[in-house]
């Protein structure tokens, strides 16, 4: 029981020491402070007066920009504490945000060309570290130290796994260049003869294309000296009813003088 109540007080504590830092770097103002201007407000213009003036004037002094990371990171865990869910490894989650407030000071410091915005975003911190980093690496190797600086404090500090997203990455890049191939091997093909257009061919065509010059020059001359061919057409002669009566009853006449001459 005691060790729920001292979590739970912990857990208020910090997210009332969280939204403080918050407040007091959002309404951060250089005319607050008389280290930076010799008319300086009175009162302070920040939320949390001279307090807060005082405590986002040093910590952009140090962090630049950065110093937004340490609120985001307290009220995570103040909740958590105060639910009664304490992160595991507390100290190892803290120390890895703090490593990665110092990488992206760094890099806000190492990617900007303009010193004004340099000192603004990465801070005394960042212009350290990322000094020191460039002369004894140059730019491509500080970057590429403070990339996996970055990658392993966030997976240290909020238990991210990263490979995932890196696989999912690796399969959308080979889709894309299987689809873009695709494409590069159609277009090709069109550029090739683009006004081709392919006829469905017979088997009589391919068996005479098949045939020789000589074989073709036989046929010709065969169909040229054979002689045409007549064909007349007969009509067919319909009778009608009273006709073929009369023929039927003619024959019959036949017939019987016909057995009267035999019988004779």
């Amino acid at each position: 029981m005691r060790n729920e109540r001292w979590n739970e007080i912990i857990g208020i504590v910090l997210f009332a020491l969280g939204v403080i830092i918050f407040l007091s770097l959002i309404s951060y103002a250089p005319e607050d402070l008389k280290i930076y201007s010799s008319l300086s407000n009175s009162p302070p213009h920040n939320f949390i007066r001279i307090f807060g003036a005082y405590l986002s004037g040093i910590m952009f002094f140090l962090f630049g920009c950065t110093s937004f990371v340490l609120p985001l990171f307290i009220l995570p865990w103040a909740v958590t504490k105060i639910i009664g869910k304490p992160p595991a490894n507390f100290i190892l989650k803290a120390f890895s945000s703090l490593v990665l407030a110092f990488v992206i000071s760094s890099l806000f410091f190492l990617t900007n060309s303009d010193e004004t915005l340099k000192f603004r975003q990465g801070g005394i911190i960042g212009h350290l570290i990322s000094v020191f980093l460039i002369r004894y690496f140059g730019k491509l190797g500080a970057s590429i130290i403070l990339v996996t600086f970055g990658l392993l404090s966030v997976t240290l500090a909020t238990e991210f796994l990263i490979s995932p997203y890196v696989f999912t990455l690796i399969d959308i890049a080979k889709r894309s260049s299987s689809s873009l191939r695709g494409l590069f091997n159609k277009s090709k093909i069109l550029k090739i003869n683009p006004a081709a257009k392919v006829k469905p061919t017979s088997l009589r065509e391919k068996t005479s294309s098949k045939e020789t010059p000589r074989e073709n020059n036989k046929s010709w001359a065969l169909s040229v000296n054979r002689p045409p061919e007549i064909r007349i057409s007969t009509p067919a002669i319909k009778q009608s009813g009273a006709a073929s009566k009369i023929a039927s009853d003619r024959t019959r006449q036949e017939t019987v003088s016909l057995k009267a001459n035999d019988s004779q």
